[in-house]
């Protein structure tokens, strides 16, 4: 017998369940169009009685949610979103929802903790940029070049985001990151200007990938008509013990624009290089093929009065 009204108690139960499942749908709809008709506290009445049947479905919560809204119970609202996203985390509607309320009445913080769930879950450009600008309004420049690394490789930052999220990891000595980020640039390449191929050069050595950091200087230097990125890369390479690959850049310089091996030499003795100066005067004179003239001379006897003052002196 005891068997017998367990097994009748458990077919009763089923069939209450059933019953209380098959009710769910007229429920939405009828809760759905007390909400569009203005009767709310109909509709919260509603939803009552359905909650002591048991928890109530996600499309309930979110109508109950509206109805709190509708009535201004923001405390509510909010405690009824976050509840629900709690058993429904990955439920991108809801999210969008929370995101609205917390810009309504919300803090900056909360917009932000808001819009990083639904970036998460759902990346788009225009969440993404309304984050992007929290963080700058906020002064958190990490969080800003972090994101903008993160999506870097996408339509969803825009040129001006990788330029501040480069020149951020270049301050902080971070290159990979750097790196990265004006790869990305480089792919328009009407936003990738000299200055941008000078920070890629310059991290890229930090990386300590000097043949990579060749190729992007010599690149440059075949591209510019002028010689002060020749001279710019000149320096950074010598500065970073590397002459062999300062004296082939300035080579390629001096054969590309007549006449720039004097400037360049002048530039390497200003920057404290009288060595590799000297060796640049002298490719300038094999490359131009003519013999020292006054203007060379006066150069390098500059060039060689550095070197001697520079050399340390006996007391």
């Amino acid at each position: 017998m005891k068997q017998g009204h367990s097994i009748a108690f458990l077919v009763l139960a089923g069939i209450a369940g059933l019953a209380a499942n098959s009710l769910v749908p007229r429920s939405d709809e009828h809760i759905s169009m007390l909400l569009r008709d203005g009767r709310v506290t109909d509709a919260i009445a509603e939803i009552g009685k359905l909650s002591a049947t048991g928890p109530l479905p996600p499309n309930i919560q979110m109508h109950l949610y509206r109805a709190h809204l509708t009535t201004g119970k923001w405390r509510e609202a909010r405690n009824v979103l976050r509840n629900h996203l709690v058993r429904s985390p990955a439920d991108g509607r809801a999210l969008e929802e929370l995101v609205e309320f917390d810009r309504s009445v919300g803090t900056e913080a909360e917009v932000m903790a808001s819009l990083e769930r639904l970036l998460a879950l759902d990346p788009k450009r225009a969440a993404v940029q309304e984050l992007l600008s929290l963080y700058r309004q906020t002064s958190r420049f990490e969080a800003e070049a972090a994101l903008t690394h993160r999506f870097a490789d996408t339509s969803l930052v825009l040129p001006r985001d990788l330029d501040r999220a480069a020149r951020y990891f270049a301050q902080a000595k971070r290159p990979h990151e750097a790196v990265a980020v004006l790869r990305s640039l480089e792919r328009t390449p009407e936003n990738f200007q000299a200055d941008h191929r000078h920070s890629l050069v310059e991290q890229l050595l930090l990386m300590g990938d000097v043949a990579q950091a060749v190729i992007e200087a010599k690149r440059s230097i075949r591209w510019q008509r002028g010689i002060a990125d020749a001279v710019d890369f000149v320096i950074m390479f010598a500065e970073a013990q590397n002459s062999k690959a300062a004296l082939m850049l300035a080579t390629l310089s001096m054969r590309r624009i007549a006449g720039s091996g004097r400037p360049l030499a002048c530039a390497l003795a200003n920057a404290g290089q009288p060595e590799l100066a000297e060796n640049v005067l002298g490719h300038a004179v094999l490359l131009d093929r003519q013999p020292i003239g006054q203007p060379l001379m006066m150069h390098a006897r500059r060039i060689h009065r550095f070197t001697a003052n520079q050399a340390p002196r006996g007391r």
